[in-house]
């Protein structure tokens, strides 16, 4: 609760500035905070909030409900859960537009325990006044200078045994492949001395014009491509070193999310 004083009084979201935005007259707009005291209760003591949502038609039904007529509820994620989770992974890419992003905000929010800055690991860099207007639900708004702490994001923690490795890049058009190459690259893919796995995550949607035949040919298929050329320049080394090669799907790992 030692958020609510702040996000509760100065919930403010920037602006997006640009011919998306809905309310381009403003630099900023105040709003209540997203975060209700039941959610704000269910994450100090999670126990006091059964049933548990097990399967994903209980999980709608449920949430299509107001709050206090919830039928069950959907576990939150510990930061030890986060954790634990993402060390099974050697590195972990993510490819997508402003819903991952949004979802790596709210990962790392629950990663440190951080409702009010949480979701920017590099907000220290930045001014104050900029800080105070990413934060609390700022953190997911859309303006240029929010978005800038997730894009290119990264977050290392590998000098710990299992240590994480996370990177994050846009796929907001079909040249998204630029970046895509800045991260996936033969350095990162070719020398990781590490036995677990390298997670690809993928998503795409609506910079495609949500068009499913759109993001197969220009999203999805060059990017698997890539992956495979990329893996195939690796293996041509590691074959001669005599170390075990790379195999999409054994420990490179994609998941693709076509979302929205």
């Amino acid at each position: 609760e030692k958020w609510l004083p702040i996000c509760g009084v100065e919930n403010k979201i920037m602006n997006r500035g640009d011919s998306y935005g809905i309310h381009r007259n403003e630099t900023f707009r105040k709003t209540p905070w997203s975060m209700s005291s039941i959610e704000i209760q269910y994450f100090i003591n999670s126990s006091l909030f059964q049933p548990k949502c097990n399967t994903l038609s209980e999980a709608l039904l449920s949430i299509s409900l107001p709050p206090i007529e919830h039928t069950c509820f959907l576990p939150w994620m510990s930061s030890e859960d986060i954790n634990r989770i993402m060390r099974k992974y050697s590195y972990i890419i993510l490819n997508g537009d402003s819903v991952t992003r949004q979802l790596i905000n709210g990962l790392f929010m629950l990663y440190t325990k951080n409702w009010y800055q949480g979701g920017f690991p590099s907000m220290i860099e930045y001014s104050n006044t900029t800080q105070s207007y990413c934060a609390c639900d700022g953190q997911f708004g859309e303006a240029e200078i929010c978005r800038i702490f997730t894009n290119d994001m990264f977050s290392k923690d590998a000098s710990k045994p299992n240590g994480m490795n996370v990177n994050f890049t846009f796929s907001n058009n079909p040249v998204h492949t630029i970046y895509f190459r800045g991260i996936i690259n033969e350095t990162l893919f070719c020398h990781i001395d590490d036995n677990r796995p390298v997670l690809v995550y993928l998503q795409a949607g609506t910079h495609y014009k949500t068009n499913s035949s759109r993001v197969i040919q220009f999203y999805l298929d060059p990017s698997i491509q890539y992956l495979q050329d990329l893996i195939q320049i690796c293996n041509n080394h590691l074959e001669k070193e005599q170390k075990p090669l790379l195999q999409l799907g054994k420990n490179i790992k994609v998941i693709f999310s076509g979302v929205p």
